[in-house]
């Protein structure tokens, strides 16, 4: 019933943002498509909400005002269109983040996750030599300023904060020094696909000494052709550049 509700009110402004695309092809209009926010716990900002949807929620007060003065049968005939515009924004305030009170709330024992399953795969995730979280992939996603730059540029062009948290700071730390094995996937990925931790990252990297690396990130430099990195200045070599 909830999931019904919900995409009710959400088609009416896919119905708009699709047109928007369409006509944008139409009319040969650059089109940006950024990177999903796959972080569950961090929603967007509320000043890129309001922008984003405020054209929404003012067409929707209108479209309620023009169908109202026309009849009331017209009013009610159209509600389920235009009052999906006008909760727009509260919507993606309330859809935009995890929303664990709620989660707690709606919780059924039918629902609950196989613990063990979930277990054997994470064991599987962090053993398995060839997953995708662990090796050279992390190293040049976030290290290399070549392909980083390249992957930096795939995470789209949004603002984010400008001072980190906490929280965010000590996976920094822990990335650098213990390398991606000890950090959790769900940070993992939130490092990855932000574009202000690639670069807080890299330069937190490349201005620390050599011996505060993990053992990965040693492991990984002494493969590559060190001509790939670019020079660093003689004041700073005995601190931040591998001899």
């Amino acid at each position: 019933l909830l999931e019904t509700v919900f995409s009710i009110l959400i088609a009416p402004i896919y119905m708009i943002y699709h047109s928007i695309f369409v006509f944008s092809v139409l009319f040969n209009k650059r089109i940006t498509w950024g990177p999903q926010n796959r972080d569950a716990g961090s929603g967007y900002h509320i000043s890129y909400i309001l922008s984003s949807f405020f054209g929404v929620t003012i067409l929707g007060f209108v479209s309620a005002y023009i169908s109202y003065s026309h009849s009331t049968m017209l009013f009610l005939l159209t509600m389920p269109i235009w009052i999906g515009w006008i909760l727009a924004i509260p919507l993606v305030l309330f859809t935009g983040k995890e929303q664990k009170v709620l989660g707690k709330i709606l919780d059924s024992s039918f629902w609950n996750p196989n613990l063990s399953l979930i277990h054997r795969l994470e064991e599987e995730l962090r053993t398995h030599k060839n997953s995708y979280l662990e090796g050279r992939e992390f190293f040049f996603a976030l290290i290399h300023p070549v392909f980083r730059n390249e992957h930096k540029q795939l995470q789209g062009n949004k603002q984010y904060q400008s001072k980190l948290s906490k929280s965010t700071e000590e996976d920094l730390e822990t990335l650098l020094h213990q390398g991606p094995k000890v950090l959790e996937r769900k940070s993992l990925l939130k490092i990855l696909s932000n574009r202000e931790l690639l670069d807080s990252f890299y330069q937190k990297f490349w201005t620390s000494k050599k011996e505060t690396w993990a053992s990965e990130w040693k492991t990984v430099w002494k493969e590559i052709n060190p001509s790939f990195f670019p020079s660093i200045s003689n004041s700073k070599k005995n601190d931040s550049s591998p001899q």
